[in-house]
């Protein structure tokens, strides 16, 4: 199951905010690549905590730090992140940045505009709640499929052998 992806937040922000967002590299092998959590970094060193599948959004003063060989290397130390975006303060990217973002095939996203981060973010939290109960719709399932196969008792099937049938 694929929740929210960075072109689905992309719709989203343009459709709240018309022509914020540009797309300086994006991933060509995974276009639908999964968001699973929003990371504010204030300063480039905050990159190094940043989450597995994270939308990382750089601050202002991060943003205006993050250009030509300082760019490049917290391009190199994001590991494992759906997406970058710079604030508009943020320098136009390099071409070796935005090659390092497409052979990561990492989207890196500049806004067009000042907009108050924090609206971002939440932009993108809400997004990834309402992910919430259908994940919760799915333990809860599966719950129901463990106890239907508990209670007509299966013969044989015992511990781990009847949650593979689950």
């Amino acid at each position: 199951m694929v929740g929210v992806t960075v072109a689905a937040l992309l719709s989203e922000l343009e459709r709240r905010h018309p022509g914020l967002t540009e797309v300086s590299a994006g991933p060509s092998s995974r276009p639908e690549r999964e968001v699973r959590a929003a990371w504010l970094a204030e300063d480039l060193r905050d990159l190094d905590d940043c989450p597995p599948g994270a939308l990382v959004v750089l601050g202002r003063v991060a943003s205006r730090e993050a250009r030509g060989y300082r760019l490049d290397v917290a391009l190199r130390r994001l590991g494992d992140v759906a997406g970058l975006v710079l604030q508009s303060e943020a320098p136009t990217p390099s071409l070796s940045a935005l090659a390092l973002a497409r052979r990561e095939d990492l989207s890196m996203i500049r806004l067009t505009r000042p907009v108050d981060v924090t609206a971002l973010l939440t932009t993108v939290v809400r997004m990834l709640d309402d992910q919430l109960p259908t994940l919760l719709d799915r333990a809860v399932d599966i719950c129901r499929a463990v106890d239907a196969l508990e209670a007509a008792g299966p013969a044989g099937l015992t511990g781990p052998e009847l949650l593979q049938r689950s």
